[in-house]
């Protein structure tokens, strides 16, 4: 059964919120509150914003925007060091998804090759996990299929490949320590 937490969650995009919050209710049973930045506000300063006057636990996932581990490690740094000045005593995380969030699905390739078909992704899993956001988006307009209601179709088996992935993983892995430095915030896993 899933439950309402405290945690709060920046992302980029709304479309993202929609894949996330599928994606953690699922696997920890957990609905948090999600904000989007949608390019009107950098993650940071939203999730400032958020730590200053709801507190925390937060955690902001972005895309790296870069294919090397290094590079999103050091936006992530950054990112926590800008957050750590406003918000010393409030539990928050930072995670990158290397080079974007859409990896997941390429992580996951079945799921795609499921509900888009085996030539509906022309360019394959390797050229998917370079640009996975444009390659997704492409795939899903020659299908004349919207972001949403692909997200929105995914299957309980498809949202158990998807937690299988590394990148997914990692996220949950993040998400569980944040977890246990709140005193245990989360449900029982699904």
């Amino acid at each position: 059964m899933s439950r309402t937490s405290r945690l709060s969650v920046v992302v980029e995009r709304p479309s993202d919120a929609v894949l996330l919050g599928r994606l953690l209710s699922r696997t920890l049973s957990l609905r948090p509150k999600f904000y989007a930045g949608d390019g009107r506000l950098s993650l940071a300063t939203l999730a400032r914003n958020i730590l200053v006057h709801e507190g925390g636990p937060l955690l902001l996932v972005m895309d790296a925007d870069s294919a090397d581990p290094a590079r999103a490690a050091e936006a992530c740094a950054m990112t926590q060091a800008a957050l750590r000045q406003v918000a010393v005593d409030q539990s928050f995380a930072v995670f990158a998804f290397i080079p974007q969030l859409e990896v997941v699905f390429f992580e996951a390739y079945p799921v795609l090759q499921a509900h888009l078909g085996a030539d509906a992704l022309s360019s394959g899993p390797l050229v998917g996990r370079l640009d996975p956001q444009r390659t997704l988006q492409s795939a899903l307009e020659r299908e004349g299929i919207p972001r949403d209601a692909f997200v929105r179709a995914l299957t309980q088996r498809d949202l158990d490949l998807l937690l299988e992935g590394p990148q997914l993983r990692a996220l949950v892995a993040s998400v569980r320590s944040l977890a246990g430095s709140q005193g245990g915030m989360l449900g029982s896993a699904a």
